[in-house]
């Protein structure tokens, strides 16, 4: 009977132990399986955040596509800067596309464009402008019509000189009768 007992007591004490192996492992097991379980929720999360900041941002696009047009349509960019500069009172002597290396192009449809530095989908047109006008205000008229317009647009230089005619009876002197020169542009498109 002593026997009976003693050989009960080592079985139990057998299953007890192996049993606990096997729960440990298990337990071992469902703890990494929690964690990756936090983890996926965690990405979850992210990914969701990422999500409503990109809603929240995407009318940012709606704006580009408003300001910028969606293709470097030049006629009508060539439309819009003489209006604007017979709005001012300055008289254009020419506007000329450039090409990346700054050749003129005769041929609008040829017109090539460079990828703006920063900003992905934006791309930068070069023109040039010749003007004249006689009073500087309408000069200053001008620029500020550019930079105000919905198109958006960079004065990249500007050049101006005098024009001058001399004085009847006067010798050498000179007045001026007026300002001539140069602007060149960087028009932005999104093709």
């Amino acid at each position: 009977m002593l026997g009976g007992i003693l050989l009960s007591l080592v079985l139990a004490a057998t299953g007890y132990y192996f049993t606990r192996r096997q729960l440990q492992e298990k337990a071992i097991s469902l703890s990494g399986l929690k964690a990756a379980i936090d983890a996926t929720e965690d990405s979850t999360s992210d990914v969701k955040n990422l999500l409503q900041q990109y809603e929240d941002l995407s009318f940012i696009d709606d704006i580009a596509s408003d300001v910028l047009p969606p293709e470097k349509v030049q006629s009508d960019l060539v439309e819009q800067i003489y209006t604007l500069a017979n709005e001012a009172g300055v008289t254009l002597r020419s506007i000329n596309f450039t090409s990346p290396e700054g050749t003129a192009i005769s041929d609008p449809s040829l017109t090539q464009t460079e990828p703006l530095e920063g900003i992905v989908g934006v791309f930068s047109l070069p023109a040039t402008i010749t003007y004249e006008t006689s009073q500087y205000n309408n000069l200053i008229s001008f620029l500020r019509k550019l930079e105000d317009n919905r198109r958006k647009l960079q004065i990249a230089k500007l050049g101006i000189s005098p024009v001058k005619e001399p004085i009847a009876g006067s010798g050498s002197a000179t007045r001026i009768t007026g300002y001539a020169g140069q602007l060149e542009l960087n028009v932005y498109v999104r093709p």
